[in-house]
């Protein structure tokens, strides 16, 4: 006869799959006849920006435009001239599993940004691109939690497991406007040569049905003054989205990576080159998992009659708690000529990698310096930080974020001294194996030991896995022993012998 078994079930999202891909794009431009010939390009800068998402069956693809612009020193010297260049980058996800009623991320970053000076007239960038692309199926969470049975002797072990299964995954797009002023004591500027943006999220809170994304989006941007120099400008604009998850959650650990689709600067010629209008369209792409505790049947024996258990063995990704990771980049960064002073420094950070204890993520500085003769020039570098992370054995660290906050360079010599704060986040996620009990089968006969057993036994019982261990094996409750023992619910047996009654119900 099969017993009737009681089901715990959850709504979620299941991952179907999920990739890191690495992909480069490259583009060329013709200097515009009203620009005179390059003579060396000198600094490349840009933002990748996302154009679109698409599933169809088998496959998960995202559209970007690497935004870049290229500035060159031109022949006969002047002021740094500069063109603008968009690199298409396109990725692809293929697997079976993938179709349009699928959810997708794609959490991608500027790995690089390399110029080249075909000729006077035409230049070449390339950009390469790292992402990781994931994509998630609606499913249900069905586990065990006890049976329907009221009597016959059957006795059950149900405990509980604590798991953080994905609730949703979603999306939402918004616009930032702002404008900044250019300091009092820097000089006017005739024109922005060089932008890029980063969106980072720093707080997510869920209220009911809403995650707050709060966070801050960073622009870099290099000016030409009106006395021929070059500057940099940097500023932030604060950001807080109100996000719709269509799920109730009362505890849950939340991920975000916002990215940006659009970015518009523009000088202000009211202003006289002393304010710069600032447009940031961004999307922001969220997961959110559930802390859920949920019952389970882990053991079941009947004291009148045979029984056939059914076991399975589950395993489940487990959120175990999240981190903050923070390193300082320091570097002394040689340079071919002496520097006399620093322009302007950008930091493009790679996907981070796991190696034992530590995250190792790969950085790639450009400095654009002046020489000791007055000359502009490029110097760049590959870096690494390494963050330290404390993992558990059984836990790996998933990374949900890493940013280069301010960089600081000063000119020494034939040097560059570099020094950045690193900051990443992440989660200690542990696969949970858990046994449960899939479905009983009771026989019509009689339990074949009842007989054989004493009608009560002496056993040394610690802990209250023994105690339903020793109930089990001599045909007896839990219910029992503590009645006959005088053990209260909330005591623990800690090593001691107790009387074991049988129990024939």
């Amino acid at each position: 006869m099969e017993i009737s078994m009681k089901k715990f079930t959850a709504d979620c999202l299941e991952p179907v799959c999920a990739k890191r891909i690495r992909q480069d794009g490259s583009a060329d431009c013709v200097i515009p006849d009203l620009l005179p010939d390059a003579a060396e390009l000198v600094y490349v800068t840009g933002s990748a920006l996302i154009r679109s998402k698409d599933l169809s069956e088998g496959a998960a693809s995202v559209e970007l435009n690497v935004a870049a612009q290229a500035v060159f020193a031109p022949e006969g010297g002047g002021a740094l001239g500069c063109v603008e260049l968009n690199i298409p980058v396109s990725l692809r996800l293929e697997d079976e599993n993938i179709n349009s009623d699928c959810r997708c991320m794609a959490d991608y970053r500027l790995v690089s940004l390399e110029g080249k000076l075909l000729n006077p007239r035409k230049i070449l960038v390339k950009a390469d691109v790292s992402a990781d692309i994931s994509c998630w199926a609606e499913s249900a969470l069905e586990l065990t939690e006890d049976t329907e049975d009221g009597g016959s002797g059957l006795n059950t072990l149900c405990t509980s497991v604590t798991l953080t299964p994905v609730k949703c995954v979603s999306e939402k797009t918004f616009v930032l406007t702002d404008e900044h002023m250019i300091p009092a004591d820097r000089p006017a500027a005739e024109a922005i040569i060089g932008q890029s943006v980063t969106l980072t999220p720093e707080d997510l809170k869920i209220a009911g049905t809403k995650l707050i994304i709060k966070g801050t989006a960073k622009a870099k941007l290099l000016l030409s003054a009106a006395d021929g120099s070059e500057m940099p400008l940097e500023f932030s604009v604060p950001f807080s989205q109100i996000c719709e998850t269509g799920t109730q959650c009362a505890e849950a650990v939340c991920t975000a990576c916002v990215v940006p689709s659009g970015a518009y600067f523009e000088l202000l010629r009211e202003s006289e080159g002393r304010t710069v209008t600032a447009e940031i369209h961004a999307v922001a792409q969220f997961l959110c998992r559930e802390k859920l505790t949920v019952p389970l049947l882990s053991d079941a024996y009947s004291n009148l009659h045979e029984l056939t258990v059914s076991r399975s063995e589950r395993a489940f990704p487990t959120v175990e708690r999240e981190m903050t990771l923070r390193c300082n980049l320091e570097a002394a960064i040689e340079t071919p000529y002496e520097a006399r002073s620093v322009i302007a420094a950008e930091a493009l950070a790679g996907p981070a990698e796991a190696e034992g204890s530590a995250l190792r993520v790969p950085v790639s500085v450009s400095i654009l310096y002046v020489d000791a003769d007055g000359s502009r020039r490029l110097q760049k570098k590959r870096l690494t930080a390494e963050l330290s992370c404390a993992c558990a054995e059984n836990e790996t660290a998933e990374v949900t974020n890493v940013s280069v906050g301010e960089m600081f360079c000063v000119a020494s010599g034939r040097a560059i001294e570099l020094r950045a704060p690193v900051e990443a986040k992440a989660l200690a996620v542990c696969e949970q194996k858990t046994e449960c009990i899939s479905g009983i089968e009771r026989s019509e006969g009689r339990r074949g030991d009842v007989r054989e057993l004493p009608s009560a036994v002496l056993v040394k019982v610690n802990g209250r896995g023994e105690l339903w261990e020793a109930a089990k094996r001599y045909c007896s409750t839990v219910e029992a022993i503590r009645a006959v023992n005088s053990l209260e619910e909330d005591c623990e047996p800690a090593g001691e012998r107790l009387l074991v009654p049988k129990v024939i119900t």
